[in-house]
């Protein structure tokens, strides 16, 4: 939701009412700051909105200097100078008092300032293994039915699993589907699950449940198996199974659109997360680290005030992983475009576009251009119901 405010948001260069008296320019340096971001020269970018602040700031309506430092602020964030982009939020706040975002950016650098003590290092990119193997595939699901449900919503949820399955099979008829849920929930037969693994989760505490079920998976399925765990909302379009050649023992899918999702404290999206059969023990032991850290992380105080819900039921089996990762060497290593790969402990992370593995708004072309598995998030799950 809120990388969607900031699409609409950042796009608009002042309030109504208020004129404007450069919105061409304006809009061009929004649009060269962010081209220069994705191509990982932040300093190329810092440095153009900073000459745009210094020449025109006489000239800026307080809206549009407060989403200039905000643009400016998230840079220098993206390259971990969490005091400066601290400085550059106060003063939006100072130029636009009512902004709508600027609060909530603001508490980005106080979230990803803490380190946990976790052993990293950066490894070289990922290669072939060249070893043209070929392995059975399980796709995982992960689904509880909750008490506060509305009436209906598990049918949903089953209906798309099923399409997902569908896509799942029409791409790799080998593949096994494998559902992850608790002691009660009713699993409809129809939904295509070869298996349906089942463990004592509390459905409030579903995605620290989901961590959980997930080690204790990792410690249980065939060796012989690559995994893949898919949220129900998602659709497999071609095979991806050649990914599992590259070298790595975990794989998180990372925010393509990162400059305008501008969810630097989420940076991964676990909706598709990828387990090679042969680094499944380490892959489990960094969920380990997450389990074990999940109290520390959720008890600090900057995350308490930006998800007062706390983590354990939303949330957090996607800030825990990226705090395991830590956010600091994310930034360095990989945001930088340095490499696609680091060291966690004794498992190698790899770090994969979503635009290929785990996609919200599939191209048109070739399948050189189409993603692997596309994702159909929030509102859009329904879509994915008629398609294919």
């Amino acid at each position: 939701m809120l990388a969607k405010i900031l699409k609409g948001l950042f796009g608009r260069t002042a309030p109504r009412g208020v004129a404007s008296q450069h919105p061409v320019e304006l809009s061009a340096i929004i649009r060269q700051a962010t081209a220069l971001q994705y191509g990982r020269d932040f300093e190329g970018a810092a440095r153009l909105m900073q000459q745009f602040v210094a020449r025109q700031g006489a000239h800026l309506t307080g809206r549009e200097r407060a989403d200039v430092l905000q643009r400016l602020a998230l840079c220098r964030l993206r390259q971990f100078r969490l005091e400066e982009a601290s400085a550059l939020f106060e003063e939006a706040r100072r130029a636009f008092p009512a902004h709508p975002l600027v609060d909530r950016l603001a508490q980005y650098p106080a979230l990803v300032s803490q380190s946990l003590p976790v052993r990293r290092a950066a490894l070289e990119p990922m290669r072939s293994s060249g070893s043209g193997r070929r392995r059975g595939l399980a796709a995982v699901y992960y689904f509880l039915q909750l008490p506060h449900s509305v009436e209906g919503t598990g049918r949903g949820y089953f209906s798309l699993m099923r399409k997902s399955i569908e896509s799942l099979k029409a791409a790799i008829p080998q593949a096994r589907a494998i559902l992850l849920t608790d002691r009660t929930t009713a699993v409809d037969g129809s939904a295509g699950f070869d298996e349906v693994l089942r463990e004592d989760f509390d459905p409030n505490e579903l995605v620290y449940g989901r961590l959980v079920g997930i080690s204790k998976l990792l410690g249980s399925l065939r060796a012989s198996e690559d995994i893949v765990l898919l949220d129900p909302d998602t659709l497999v379009l071609r095979d991806f199974r050649p990914v599992f050649e590259l070298e790595f023992d975990l794989g998180f899918t990372v925010r393509s659109d990162f400059v305008e999702a501008a969810m630097d404290h989420e940076p991964i999206n676990v909706g598709v997360i990828l387990v090679r059969a042969e680094g499944a023990s380490r892959a489990k032991s960094f969920f380990d680290l997450c389990i074990r850290h999940f109290p520390e992380v959720e008890s600090r105080a900057a995350m308490r005030q930006f998800y007062p819900q706390g983590l354990r039921g939303w949330r957090g089996d996607q800030v825990l992983p990226a705090a395991v990762v830590g956010w600091r060497e994310f930034c360095e290593h990989v945001v930088s475009g340095r490499t696609d790969r680091l060291r966690i402990g004794d498992c190698s992370v790899g770090f994969f576009e979503s635009k290929l593995y785990n996609c919200s708004s599939p191209v048109s072309g070739g399948d050189a251009g189409q993603p692997f598995i596309v994702h159909h998030k929030g509102a859009h799950k329904g879509r994915m119901l008629v398609e294919r």
